[in-house]
């Protein structure tokens, strides 16, 4: 074994591998021949159990084509990069970290060709930092490879440094912003706040904050940022330091889940998660101003007879159709829902008392219940309930509209 011939070899290189904060790795034929304990413990193993196991084993095969291509290329004389980034699947718990792996090829005195590199978990940015504190030229090196922006600033919150990534993600050179104020890449005021905020309430340690920043070209780019204070040799506060990404991909999909979670993915109205939500601050505005909402509680009539006669795809374009006709001259302050099925919530500010529910119940009556298919009338029953009168919550309110209406239909069967 490799591990056997270095012992023999070099007691001293042993210790030294052994005591090397990244992975490092040796392969012959295909196969992991030796490993330090770093590089196993970041696969979630030891290093007894990796020796033997193929790139196959912890790499996707499109990895493995990536490495194997590589190193064919350099056997053959080719200069290739020797920095790559991938995903590994931790062998214990198959958790994918996301690793920068540095590999080349030695030709070993038994005279074998093996590739030898070594790996870093980039999954933890805050380890970056701290290597940025032991050594800034090996830092900047390292941090120059990562799919993120290292800046630092004095004290008084000016550029001293920034990576080239950050043509990448707010498309200014280096040289566009060291010396410049950091503020100025903000969104607004409010956002570097939350940054200097968050580094403060946590006295200056690693800090994670999501703010706003101004893309070159003007558009919003929603940044990651993990900073920290760093210090001077006397120990003093010399300014501020961190890793930016641009994660704002991640903010439009956790916007567009949350829309989700809130809205009838049929009709687009509201679901009943987002009519409780909306009713909640509604009824506190209406209490505090002293002012009406009536609630309309309204279900179609006949709907099944669509579904039994013309499937249920016709059954949706009536509930779509039902819902854009809710929303016509929708105001700011009305909510519109879905409840599921066939059953609709319709909330409106009123001033003119009971006579103006009963009047606006009609119109919200007649405009639903037009026809949808040909040779196929559809009618609407509603009930309503008015706020504070007939209720002081969306439940009591929504069990008298629920009442009403289905007193309304008893005396129309």
């Amino acid at each position: 074994m490799l591990e056997n011939t270095l012992l023999k070899n070099n007691e001293l290189q042993r210790v030294i591998i052994e005591h090397i904060q990244d992975g490092i790795f040796v392969i012959e034929s295909g196969r992991f021949e030796y490993c330090n304990s770093i590089f196993s413990d970041l696969l979630g193993s030891t290093p007894i159990e990796v020796i033997g196991l193929t790139l196959a084993d912890v790499l996707s095969k499109e990895d493995c084509n990536t490495l194997e291509e590589r190193y064919q290329k350099r056997l053959n004389g080719e200069d290739v990069p020797t920095i790559v980034e991938f995903d590994l699947e931790r062998l214990s718990d198959a958790m994918p970290i996301h690793v920068l792996c540095s590999i080349g090829i030695a030709k070993t005195d038994d005279g074998k060709i093996r590739s030898v590199g070594t790996l870093k978990d980039i999954t933890e940015i805050h380890r970056m930092t701290n290597d940025l504190r032991r050594s800034e030229r090996e830092s900047r090196d390292i941090i120059n490879r990562f799919s993120a922006t290292y800046y630092r600033t004095d004290k008084n919150g000016i550029y001293t440094y920034i990576t080239p990534y950050c043509a990448v993600d707010i498309g200014y050179e280096p040289s566009e912003l060291i010396g410049t104020d950091i503020t100025s890449v903000y969104y607004s005021q409010a956002d570097r706040g939350l940054v200097l905020s968050a580094l403060e309430n946590n006295k200056g340690k690693p800090t994670y904050v999501e703010a706003r920043i101004k893309h070159k070209n003007g558009a919003i780019v929603w940044a990651a940022t993990h900073a920290q204070y760093y210090y001077d040799k006397d120990g003093l506060f010399a300014g501020v330091e961190g890793t930016t990404r641009n994660i704002t991909e991640k903010k439009l999909m956790e916007e567009h889940l949350q829309e989700m979670v809130v809205h009838d993915q049929l009709t687009g109205l509201l679901n009943r998660s987002g009519l409780y939500a909306q009713m909640e601050h509604a009824l506190s505005t209406a209490e505090r101003n002293e002012s009406q909402l009536c609630l309309y509680f309204i279900d179609l009539d006949k709907f099944k007879h669509i579904n039994d006669q013309h499937g249920h795809k016709a059954g949706d374009l009536t509930l779509i159709e039902v819902g854009r006709r809710l929303r016509e001259n929708r105001r700011n302050m009305d909510i519109v829902a879905r409840l599921g099925g066939d059953e609709f919530i319709v909330v409106l500010e009123i001033t003119g008392g009971i006579e103006q529910a009963v009047e606006l119940g009609t119109i919200i009556r007649d405009n639903v219940s037009r026809p949808y298919l040909k040779n196929n009338d559809i009618n609407c029953s509603l009930g309503f309930a008015m706020f504070p009168d007939d209720g002081a919550d969306i439940d009591s309110l929504m069990c008298f509209a629920d009442k009403k209406l289905y007193a309304q239909k008893k005396t129309a069967d």
